[in-house]
């Protein structure tokens, strides 16, 4: 008859349960990743901006942002509101 001890028994059950907890922040992380430069509205900021009328000209892919004015009316105080066609 083998007899074990209380610590002979624990360490399956402690491998066990740190490989869950690494499964489960495994999976988190996939999850939790950070917003990339594509997703994100506006310019770039690796962008090399070229000023032209009405707007600018990504000189790293030569993409052409153009900003065409439609309206400007006048508001209260010293709130501005600007429609344009971009």
């Amino acid at each position: 008859m083998v007899h074990r001890t209380a610590k002979e028994g624990a360490k399956p059950r402690v491998f066990g349960q740190l490989a869950l907890i690494w499964a489960v922040l495994l999976c988190c992380a996939t999850v939790a990743r950070g917003q990339g430069y594509l997703l994100q509205a506006g310019a770039p900021s690796f962008t090399t901006a070229e000023p032209v009328e009405l707007g600018y000209l990504d000189l790293s892919n030569s993409d052409l942002h153009l900003e065409v004015p439609l309206a400007s009316p006048g508001q209260r105080g010293s709130l501005q509101y600007g429609a344009a066609l971009v």
